[in-house]
């Protein structure tokens, strides 16, 4: 049940993911849009979709285990297309997504019978992904709220800008 979480923001995360995709292999996607240490190559962030798009087919395709970790409806939309196309069940991959999350579409997604894992970050770093996170990306501070708020409470929580 080992596996390698990789991230599609690295230019060579496509060969890797050709190089992961044979039979045993279990294999994480992320974006990892967040701040990775080191100075690998990296996809222009404007591509950063067409990249996972492109590993996501890669890993799909392969004998492995795909682990979609997305919470994006298009990528997650791409990710049952792909596993059709290539005759993959619902027990030969999962969806990934962190607790309270768009909880809505991981029911959904569970009750059309894909496997979903929710995911809970936890451990010293916890903190600093969770700001990465927000950081990266403002609306994700709203996704948060949704979760943890009750409905009257989110008139509150202003738009991010």
């Amino acid at each position: 049940s080992l596996g390698v979480a990789l991230h599609a923001r690295l230019a060579r995360t496509e060969d890797d993911c050709r190089m992961l995709s044979g039979p045993g292999s279990r294999v994480r996607l992320l974006k990892g849009s967040h701040a990775l240490a080191g100075a690998e190559p990296r996809v222009a962030p404007e591509r950063l979709d067409d990249s996972y798009l492109r590993c996501l087919e890669i890993l799909m395709h392969g004998q492995g285990y795909p682990m979609v970790a997305t919470h994006d409806r298009r990528l997650i939309d791409a990710a049952l297309r792909s596993a059709r196309d290539n005759g993959r069940k619902p027990p030969e991959w999962e969806v990934q997504m962190l607790l309270g999350v768009r909880r809505s579409d991981a029911r959904a997604l569970a009750a059309d019978g894909v496997r979903v894992r929710v995911c809970v970050p936890y451990g010293p770093d916890w903190y600093a992904a969770f700001v990465s996170r927000i950081a990266e990306r403002p609306s994700n501070l709203r996704l948060l709220a949704q979760a943890l708020l009750p409905r009257e409470a989110l008139a509150l929580v202003p738009d991010p800008v």
